[in-house]
Parts: C-alpha cells; sequence; structure tokens
C-alpha cells in the first residue's frame, strides 16, 4: 500500500497542471511521440562524433541508422500541436460560441509560462560554455540574441548555446500572428466553407513556399518555413471542437501506424514530400485520437507523464547528449551498431528522464500556475507562502 502510494505521489508531482480546465490524454501523447526521434537522431549525432570506434565498421549503414537522422519529424509534429493547442481556444470562441479571449491574458499566460525555464536553461548552459573556455565576446552576443528569440533572424544559424532553440523561436514567432491567424480561420461560420478554406489555403502556402525557398535551410530557421504545420493544427482544433474525434475504430490504428512509418521516409525538401510529409503528420495526428489502440496507447501514464514534460526534456537533452558522447566514447557493448546505438539510448534516455524530472518539479511546473507571478509578488512582499 505504501509503494501504491509512493508510485501515486510521484505521478501526482510529476503531472503538469493545465491552466485552461481542459486536459487531453492524447495531446501529451503526440508530445511523446513528437520528442522520442529527437532524442535518438541527437543521440546518434554525437556517438558519431565521439565514438569512432563504434561507428568505424560496415554495419553502420542499416535501417536504424536512418530513422535515427529523422529527428525533424518530430519537432514538425511539434509545431503541429501547438497550433492545434493555440487555435482550440479561439475555436470555442469562433464556432461554438465560447467565451472572448483576452489578448493580453494570451500574450502573458504565453510569457509566464514559457520564459522562466527558457532563461533559465539558456543562462546555465551559457555559464557552462564560458568555463569551458568558450569566447566570452562571441557567446554573450549568441546569448542575448537567443534569450530574444531572434538568433535565427540575425545569425541564420542555430545557438551555439544551445541549437535546439531554433524551434522555440519558430513558436514565438507564430505565437506573436496566432490570434490574427485565429480570427482569419475561424471566423466563417459554416464548417465546410471554412476548413475548404483551410485546406486550400495549407496547399496553396506549400506552394508558395517551396516556390521561394522557404523549405531551404535558412528558411526552415524561421516561421516561413513552418507555418503551414500550425495552420493544420488549427484544422485539428476545429474538427475537435466540432466533435470529430469521438467516434474511434480499428481501421485508424492501421491508418496511423502506417502513417507514422511512412513519415520517415516521404520527407524532402521538394512540394510533393512536404506535402505528402504533412498530410502523414495530419493523418496520424486524428489517428491517434481515432484509433482504439492508439488512443490508449498514448494516453498510457507513463507516456502522457513524460509528454507532459517534454518542454524541460527538449530544453535540457542536447547538452547531455554532448556529455554523453563525450564521456561513452569509447564504450563499446557488442560489435554490432543497431545494438550498441539501442543500450546507449536506453541509458541516455533514462538519465534525461532522471535529470527532466528534477528541473520539470523545480523549474517548470511552478510556472504553470498561471498566478504564479502575483503569488511570487505577495512572498517577496510577506503577504502569504508562496506555496499557498
Amino acid at each position: 500500500m505504501n509503494l501504491t502510494k509512493t508510485f501515486t505521489r510521484l505521478e501526482e508531482l510529476l503531472t503538469r497542471v493545465t491552466s485552461g480546465g481542459y486536459y487531453i490524454p492524447e495531446v501529451d501523447g503526440l508530445r511523446f511521440l513528437a520528442i522520442f526521434p529527437v532524442l535518438i537522431q541527437h543521440l546518434s549525432e554525437r556517438i558519431h562524433k565521439y565514438n569512432i570506434h563504434l561507428v568505424d565498421n560496415d554495419q553502420v549503414n542499416t535501417a536504424l541508422k536512418y530513422w535515427s537522422t529523422r529527428g525533424f519529424s518530430g519537432v514538425f509534429l511539434f509545431f503541429m500541436i501547438s497550433g492545434f493547442i493555440l487555435g482550440m481556444p479561439f475555436a470555442r470562441h469562433y464556432i461554438s460560441n465560447g467565451k472572448s479571449i483576452s489578448l493580453k491574458s494570451f500574450y502573458m499566460r504565453r510569457l509566464t509560462r514559457l520564459e522562466p525555464p527558457y532563461i533559465f536553461f539558456m543562462l546555465l548552459f551559457f555559464i557552462i560554455l564560458c568555463i569551458r573556455g568558450g569566447n566570452f565576446q562571441e557567446l554573450i552576443s549568441h546569448f542575448a540574441a537567443s534569450i530574444f528569440y531572434l538568433h535565427s533572424l540575425i545569425f541564420s544559424d542555430h545557438s551555439p548555446i544551445n541549437p535546439v532553440t531554433w524551434s522555440l523561436e519558430v513558436e514565438i514567432q507564430f505565437y506573436i500572428f496566432a490570434p490574427l491567424f485565429a480570427w482569419l480561420c475561424f471566423s466563417l461560420k459554416k464548417a465546410i466553407v471554412r476548413r475548404l478554406v483551410l485546406g486550400v489555403s495549407v496547399l496553396v502556402y506549400i506552394f508558395v513556399a517551396h516556390r521561394f525557398g522557404f523549405f531551404q535551410p535558412s528558411g526552415r530557421l524561421s516561421i516561413l518555413g513552418n507555418l503551414h504545420y500550425f495552420f493544420l493544427g488549427f484544422i485539428l482544433s476545429d474538427l475537435y471542437i466540432t466533435g470529430y474525434f469521438k467516434a474511434k475504430h480499428y481501421v485508424f490504428d492501421l491508418v496511423g501506424s502506417a502513417a507514422i512509418v511512412l513519415s520517415y521516409y516521404t520527407w524532402s525538401e521538394s512540394f510533393v514530400g512536404t506535402l505528402l510529409f504533412s498530410t502523414e503528420l495530419f493523418v496520424l495526428f486524428i489517428c491517434v485520437f481515432k484509433g482504439r489502440l492508439l488512443s490508449t496507447f498514448f494516453s498510457f501514464r507513463f507516456i502522457t507523464v513524460v509528454g507532459g514534460m517534454c518542454y524541460t526534456m527538449y530544453l535540457i537533452h542536447l547538452p547531455i547528449a554532448e556529455l554523453y558522447g563525450i564521456v561513452t566514447k569509447k564504450l563499446i557493448f557488442v560489435h554490432y551498431y543497431d545494438i550498441n546505438l539501442l543500450i546507449h539510448f536506453v541509458i541516455y534516455f533514462t538519465i534525461v528522464l532522471l535529470a527532466t524530472c528534477f528541473f520539470f518539479v523545480l523549474i517548470e511546473k511552478p510556472c504553470m500556475d498561471k498566478d504564479w507571478p502575483k503569488k511570487a509578488l505577495d512572498f517577496i512582499k510577506g503577504k502569504k507562502s508562496i506555496v499557498e
């Protein structure tokens, strides 16, 4: 019984707080699905960077090696999830006559929820790089640009402080225009017209983005190369609000499983490749809700708890992968690349998960309380305890 209480308490401690009052377990399941390939890719890259004894053989060109290079698919899925989550309150307002959205509250919530963990970790990694002998003058310019989410726009490259933060800059760019986009997308009252306009808009945008080179590496670092994923998320929030996701069937399990596999093979910078890949992510998203088995699996508590901590995990996983690669550069378990990679990943994932749990409880979860700035101010003034 005590062990059961301990696990229950641990689960409560690691479960994220939803300020809007709505909790959708499949969304956290999708977050888990998105973070997983990102972790594998960055670990694989560090093994290839440092462990020359492991990769210097003829076994490296395997299917697992190929799959371990497709982590970007998880980032694009994150963008679609963000479009879905951010579009939800606006869809409720415009489509279902829900409560109006205060723009001040909308932007303040993004600021107080996401900014403190981001600043903390960027400052931590900046200090570590300086201690390790990095050029302070160069690092401080990259740090300043990164803190204001301008690094990709200024330097047209990943931040050396934490390279993965390019995607967070894209997210911020979308947040700025999300209310305007939502008004344009959801103000049409007839569902068939609204979805047709949205679908055609996505198709046209992919064509235009390809035509003007937005899908080239430099464009991928901005909202211009990723806007269609957020718009697809808007369409999904429309479908969710209007009840399309309620009915479930096993056929969606088959289709969703196929979409997962195909999404790893079809992406390319071509118009057709981008269109196919985007469609597959869109279908996968639907199937996670409408498939009986997929919905159950991605609502499993371990999956949703880890998915709910993905922001912290995303911020810390790459520096940990770098350190792991350095420490284990001569560590080989067996003379098979695939098995070695899997063993390394189990060890690495365990380390990342433990670190994530610690920093999630310490840094991120307190910021999930929408009233934490007021509570902190009251605490400073001595009015009440900050834990109330």
